[in-house]
């Protein structure tokens, strides 16, 4: 019983709502709703090439709105600002932007600090950026989000759990 009053809790609570230095464990049904409503924002923004995943947590919902828009290309950049202890350091970058030409549709599932989305902005200008969940810090380097988040909220994505 404990665990259900948890899950319902977590079901309707708002994001914004959420304190300080809390964490909030998302559920795969709460990503899902909230990807489809960043499709409904942007279904109208295009045409696109196709949609940038940006690796890892950007995978789950660039599925869900490419799925949503009928966008069938679908590929990923991998693009690193935490290290193992959840910090963030210097930009790692995994992946090589010569293939990415025109205005592609860039998909994360959060902005935390914005220096991800700043760092692609400068090798895909003429995209639309987009992220599930906007931390104010970083939602001014976003075109659309879905949902804000307080800045000290961590936010646990149902992938993360082990």
């Amino acid at each position: 019983m404990k665990n259900l009053t948890f899950f319902l809790t977590l079901l309707i609570t708002p994001l914004a709502q959420a304190k300080n230095d809390e964490k909030v464990y998302l559920t795969w049904h709460q990503v899902h709703e909230d990807s489809s409503a960043l499709a409904e924002k942007v279904k109208d923004k295009g045409p696109f090439e196709g949609v940038v995943a940006i690796a890892r947590g950007g995978y789950i919902p660039a599925i869900i709105i490419a799925h949503k828009l009928g966008i069938k290309k679908v590929v990923s950049f991998s693009i690193s600002s935490y290290n193992t202890k959840n910090k963030q350091h210097k930009l790692k970058i995994y992946s090589d932007f010569k293939d990415f030409k025109g205005r592609w549709l860039v998909v994360d599932e959060l902005v935390d600090s914005g220096k991800t989305l700043e760092k692609i902005k400068t090798y895909l200008p003429k995209s639309v950026f987009v992220v599930v969940y906007a931390k104010p810090k970083g939602s001014k380097t976003t075109d659309f989000y879905t949902k804000k988040v307080a800045q000290n909220t961590w936010l646990v994505f149902p992938w993360e759990l082990s």
